[in-house]
């Protein structure tokens, strides 16, 4: 098993650092001179010396903070987070197997896949099982009309897990749907339970994924048809075209919840664990960093890319001329390796 640090440790980078730096500067809102240095590997190993900055602004942050403000965005955070990838199920999760009859229908992905895309409505159908004590096939579940459990100008999100459609439970999966309007990007997240495999239903977009080590694995552009799937534990992000909205089906190898974990926005794990010890483990100063991860202020789906006029009134003329003139570099370390 390879550990992956979102702080970087050794030579390896942060696992953040992999991503396309395009791609970072809209996930986070800040620029690339930002992201770069906070970014990089640190050759000091997985284990830092921590030390309070004198004037790092962390003191008069934690202030501010006691006076209301962190409860608040604590209260926020954890609220969000409730509704993040994982439409709401039936009050707290539980992940023990349920007792009960053995006696079950056989199951076909054909059939799995129909009863998701015809047939009654998501909550319709949950109504409709939950009342069926008997051995008949239970009701289908269709996904176009349930619920998303989340949503925001951006696009939106459903999945379903063993506690909405009892019969995923006995095929060990889950079953999500995205959809991202035109050049919106679903955040860079790791699933920490189980593997994705993904189909393209309509539009064209990018799929982002990153090794362990903070080095790109794939960056590869797909459309209606396509299939693609992401391992267990590697950080990636779908950013859709500015076409057209990009919508995707698929399934999760696990019927349990998935907890997806963000690693930026406003739910981000950085922004959870934002304190002096994290900006030490990026060996950074806690005013900047805290600047840095709290710049974005959009959760899960994020806003598209800036067109050329608002990128060039957010950086100025010099970096208008500087994009120019050379081409985006491939990654971060790329980024730092100039300096």
């Amino acid at each position: 098993m390879q550990p992956f640090y979102i702080g970087g440790a050794g030579h390896a980078a942060s696992v953040l650092a992999g991503f396309e730096p395009k791609t970072l500067v809209v996930a986070f809102n800040d620029t690339y001179d930002d992201l770069a240095g906070i970014l990089r590997a640190h050759t000091g190993g997985p284990i830092v010396y921590y030390t309070t900055e004198p004037g790092s602004g962390g003191k008069e942050e934690r202030a501010a903070q006691s006076e209301g403000n962190g409860v608040r965005d604590r209260k926020a955070r954890c609220k969000g987070a409730a509704a993040s990838l994982r439409a709401a199920g039936r009050g707290e999760e539980d992940d023990d197997e349920c007792g009960g009859s053995d006696a079950r229908p056989t199951w076909s992905w054909r059939k799995l896949v129909n009863r998701f895309f015809g047939g009654a409505a998501g909550g319709v159908a949950a109504e409709a099982n939950k009342k069926k004590k008997g051995a008949g096939a239970p009701e289908p579940y269709n996904l176009y009309d349930s619920k998303p459990g989340f949503r925001n100008t951006y696009g939106w999100t459903i999945a379903v897990d063993k506690h909405q459609y009892e019969p995923l439970k006995h095929s060990d999966i889950g079953v999500y749907l995205v959809n991202l309007t035109a050049g919106s990007m679903l955040a860079p997240h790791v699933n920490p339970r189980a593997t994705e495999y993904g189909v393209v239903l309509g539009g064209e977009g990018k799929i982002q994924v990153v090794f362990p080590n903070g080095s790109l694995a794939m960056s590869a552009v797909v459309r209606a048809g396509d299939v693609f799937w992401i391992p267990r534990y590697f950080p990636f992000c779908q950013v859709a075209s500015r076409g057209g909205a990009f919508e995707f089906f698929g399934f999760t190898t696990s019927a349990r919840r998935n907890r997806p974990q963000f690693l930026v926005g406003a739910t981000s794990v950085l922004r959870t664990m934002l304190g002096p010890e994290l900006a030490a483990g990026f060996d950074t100063r806690e005013k900047d960093f805290r600047k840095l991860v709290r710049a974005q202020n959009e959760s899960l789906i994020l806003p598209s890319f800036p067109e050329h006029g608002e990128e060039e009134e957010k950086h100025g003329e010099k970096g208008r001329k500087e994009q120019e003139q050379e081409p985006l570099p491939l990654s971060i370390e790329q980024v730092v390796a100039k300096e």
